[in-house]
């Protein structure tokens, strides 16, 4: 079955063009990657295809696609036409057999003291990236053995996500970590002082700090192996397994880690989307697809806030 899968990065959206294990992968704007995505559709049209879900929804097709859905995904209050995911979105919403998918905290693998007074625990991408490395693991190993971290860090934000037995338990999302360039959990006292932006939670990485402080590399390594030794000790896990645009330098820092596709920057996202694709369709994939518990996704990233109404 041919599939498609589509990755909204920081710096550029990914495609994953996929048929059984040859995959065709691409880089472009946001505007490219949907006129890429309709030329699929037009030349095949049966492709599935799994959208870019941001925060994410339950499963649901993009013709279904409610305003309601799209500022879950991208949690902007500005108007979701102007830029970016938003935009890309709001333009797909007639198609049919393309998806929209959860994100880690929608998923009922997660147990809900875990979700409480928490957003973000590992956006749709992540979910897309887990769901590659299953495929990878699944060819040598049965689900009931497969444990493992997974350490993500692209070019704006990095997460990391727990599975155990092929089923994902736990995750510390991007808006949460340190990462390149997202300033990551924020001290809730400065919180209280400063109302801050979108622009602002998403600036303040290590890599602004490294250029204002001179001690970011220090700051992201030091974060980054005290939340990995700290869950590994937790759930017992010692395989690390790294992916996207900044997994070499990462591995750096942890040189037993795995890289399983160690010859292409950041595309594990969009093959992991290409993978759903077709498992919710019922090819090759769909036992991903059922150990990932994605048709059983349900509520909303905003549920689960002690407290407040979001």
């Amino acid at each position: 079955m041919l599939s498609l899968g589509i990755d909204a990065g920081t710096k550029s959206f990914k495609t994953c063009l996929m048929r059984e294990e040859k995959m065709v992968l691409r880089s472009h704007s946001p505007e490219k990657a949907y006129e890429y995505s309709i030329g699929v559709r037009k030349k095949y049209p049966d492709c599935p295809i799994v959208l870019p879900s941001g925060f994410g929804i339950p499963l649901k097709e993009a013709c279904s696609l409610t305003d309601r859905d799209i500022f879950e995904m991208t949690l902007k209050k500005e108007d979701t036409n102007i830029v970016g995911l938003g935009k890309f979105l709001q333009k797909v919403r007639h198609l049919k057999k393309a998806y929209c998918i959860p994100s880690v905290k929608l998923l009922p693998t997660v147990p809900l003291h875990r979700k409480i007074n928490r957003i973000d625990m590992g956006t749709s991408d992540k979910l897309c990236s887990i769901a590659f490395i299953l495929k990878r693991f699944m060819e040598t190993e049965t689900p009931s053995r497969i444990d493992f971290m997974n350490c993500e860090v692209g070019w704006g934000f990095a997460s990391l996500i727990v599975v155990r037995k092929g089923k994902i338990v736990d995750g510390v999302g991007g808006s949460n970590l340190l990462g390149p360039l997202c300033r990551g959990a924020i001290d809730a006292e400065l919180a209280y002082l400063h109302a801050f932006s979108k622009k602002e939670i998403y600036d303040g990485g290590f890599l602004p700090v490294e250029e204002t402080f001179h001690c970011g590399s220090k700051m992201f390594r030091e974060e980054l192996e005290k939340k990995i030794y700290g869950l590994r000790e937790y759930y017992g896990i010692d395989r690390l397994v790294l992916t996207g645009r900044r997994k070499h330098a990462v591995k750096k820092i942890f040189p037993r880690a795995r890289l399983l596709l160690s010859e292409h920057e950041g595309y594990e996202a969009a093959a992991g989307a290409a993978i759903i694709a077709s498992g919710l369709c019922g090819g090759t994939h769909k036992k991903i697809v059922d150990l990932l518990a994605i048709k059983k996704a349900s509520g909303s990233v905003t549920d689960f806030i002690c407290g407040i109404e979001l």
